[in-house]
C-alpha cells in the first residue's frame, strides 16, 4: 500500500476533495463530499483529506457530541477502496485528535445495510454500542 496520510482541507485542494465520489451502490448510504465539507465547515467538524502518495483519495471528520467523540463522516473513493485505506485513515484519526480533546469513546453511525461500512469499523476496532430511533448503528471503540 501506498503512504496514506491525513492533510488539511484547504484552499489548494478542496476541488479535488469535493470531485472525490464512492461507488454508485453506496451513495444510498453516503452523503457527497461536497456535502462532508460543507457540513465540517458549519457544524464546526475537523475534517482531513485523506491522500494516498499527496492525491486526494478520500475525506474523514470528526466532531464531539454529547461527551463522544464521533467520526461524522469517512468517505473513500471508489477507485481507492480496498485497499486498507480507510482503516489506515481511522488509525491517523486516532493519533491526530490530542487526548486532551478525546472523550471515552470514538463512535460512528451507519446505516444498517451498510455491510461495508460494518466491515471497515468492526476490523477497526469497533463493536455494537446501540441503535438510533431510526435504525442507524451505532459502533464505538474505547481510547
Amino acid at each position: 500500500m501506498k503512504p496514506v496520510a491525513l492533510l488539511p482541507v484547504d484552499v489548494q485542494n478542496w476541488e479535488v476533495c469535493a470531485r472525490i465520489t464512492p461507488k454508485p451502490e453506496q451513495s444510498i448510504f453516503q452523503v457527497s463530499a461536497p456535502w462532508i465539507l460543507l457540513q465540517a465547515h458549519y457544524n464546526a467538524l475537523k475534517v482531513w483529506a485523506i491522500c494516498s502518495s499527496d492525491i486526494p483519495v478520500g475525506l474523514i471528520s470528526w466532531g464531539n457530541w454529547g461527551g463522544y467523540d464521533w467520526v461524522a463522516r469517512l468517505l473513500v473513493d471508489a477507485a481507492w477502496q480496498n485497499q486498507g485505506i480507510g482503516r489506515k485513515a481511522l488509525q491517523l484519526l486516532e493519533e491526530e485528535i490530542p487526548l486532551r480533546m478525546r472523550g471515552g469513546e470514538l463512535r460512528t453511525a451507519i446505516h444498517p445495510e451498510n455491510y461495508a461500512a460494518e466491515y471497515l469499523f468492526r476490523s477497526a476496532g469497533f463493536c455494537l454500542k446501540g441503535t438510533f430511533p431510526d435504525g442507524e448503528r451505532i459502533l464505538g471503540k474505547e481510547w
